[in-house]
């Protein structure tokens, strides 16, 4: 899911979601901000988890 589709449908759920209102009310900036650190957030955890697997096996 590209990130401006997934902003569309927290946009359009915004009254449900709990962050929706607060989200939508933000400017354009103050979102990508918020998208990116949580986007690093998750590919940071990624590189944990597979280095993780990388020093398990032995470094190979």
């Amino acid at each position: 899911m590209e990130p401006t589709e997934a902003y569309d449908r927290l946009r359009q759920g915004a009254p449900v979601c709990a962050c929706g209102g607060y989200l939508a009310g933000l400017d354009a900036l103050h979102r990508s901000e918020i998208c990116n650190a949580l986007t690093f957030d998750r590919l940071n955890g990624k590189y944990r988890t597979v280095r993780e697997v990388y020093l398990a096996s032995g470094e190979n």
